[in-house]
């Protein structure tokens, strides 16, 4: 798979790993990609958010279906 940004070290390849096993938690359908229902149903149910309104935008933000790039491009951007 090739990222933007690449994944060059060790503790980069777990924190991919990592992203990619939630991902798949995540995509329900397996379609390749977090719709909103999808995310508001693990926002609300596996973390325990009762509301999930801000949590879901932030994650969504215009992007209404999210891929394992999109994830690690939030991660590695991230503080």
């Amino acid at each position: 798979m090739s990222l933007s940004p690449p994944c060059f070290t060790e503790e980069d390849r777990f924190s991919l790993e990592a992203l990619q096993t939630i991902h798949k938690q995540m995509d329900d359908d397996k379609d390749g990609g977090i719709e909103v229902d999808e995310s508001d149903e693990f926002i609300r149910e596996d973390m325990k958010y009762k509301d999930a309104t801000n949590k879901h935008s932030h994650l969504h933000r215009e992007d209404k279906h999210i891929t394992v790039e999109d994830l690690w491009k939030q991660w590695k951007t991230s503080e």
